[in-house]
């Protein structure tokens, strides 16, 4: 019996930001659109020009389905024996939430990244404006910030290496000893009926964590988040692919 309306597979591809033509830059902008209000093709450009690469969703027509973004010690936020990896843009067509396209690509991207810079630890610094991206935390690594789970005085030491690099990265937007950023001015928040999802999902813990962390993530606000990318802070099937990856030659 055929299955009628089966989605095409997702393909991941990364490259530098400087690679990438202009012909991606619509559809590009067309899927922040369609699922944040008030983005200008300024605001979006301005901010690819702060990144260094790219992973890119194509379906099966080579038809764009998602992207993310990756910048290296954004502000000079990185010390001597560490490097950040901060997550920028990141949004896939709801029509394919779910698809884990991106966390295999994502481990390819950080491994060639991190061979590198290989004897620095490597925190991924990432902005979370609604609990899907939120959700990689709980998924995919045994220590996160913040965290239901954590002990306060761990919370407390890894809150202040979150609020530094805010502070470093976004001098203007961060709230001190809030873990959020606010924008001044309206656009890039959620879409209504996106962000209702995440009420919906109320009485889940970990989404019921990040709304009480983040009450104001329907109206744009960002929480701050961190986790150590290494192996041992890692689980499930991203664990096997980044150590894949950590293993072979191919660097970005």
């Amino acid at each position: 019996m055929s299955i009628k309306n089966k989605r095409p597979n997702l393909h991941y591809q990364h490259a530098a930001c400087t690679e990438i033509g202009p012909f991606l830059f619509e559809p590009m902008l067309k899927l922040m659109q369609e699922n944040y209000t008030d983005v200008t093709k300024e605001q979006f450009l301005n901010d690819l020009e702060k990144k260094q690469y790219i992973g890119l969703l194509f379906d099966d027509n080579h038809i764009l389905r998602g992207f993310t973004t990756y910048a290296i010690n954004p502000n000079n936020s990185g010390g001597d024996d560490y490097a950040i990896l901060f997550s920028g843009d990141t949004i896939i067509s709801p029509d394919y939430w779910g698809t884990m396209e991106l966390v295999r690509g994502w481990c390819l991207t950080v491994a060639s990244i991190m061979k590198t810079h290989s004897a620095k630890n490597w925190y991924w610094f990432l902005l979370s404006k609604g609990h899907r991206t939120f959700m990689y935390l709980p998924l995919f690594f045994e220590a996160y910030y913040p965290s239901l789970e954590a002990e306060p005085s761990e919370q407390l030491a890894q809150f202040k290496l979150m609020e530094e690099m805010a502070l470093q990265i976004y001098p203007n937007l961060y709230v001190k000893g809030t873990g959020i950023l606010q924008f001044a001015t309206e656009g890039g928040e959620l879409k209504q009926e996106l962000a209702q999802t995440t009420f919906e999902r109320a009485g889940k813990k970990h989404i019921d964590w990040f709304v009480k962390k983040n009450p104001g993530f329907y109206q744009g606000d960002e929480l701050i988040c961190i986790a150590k990318i290494d192996p041992n802070n890692m689980k499930g099937f991203a664990k096997n692919f980044l150590v894949r990856n950590l293993k072979e030659d191919e660097k970005v």
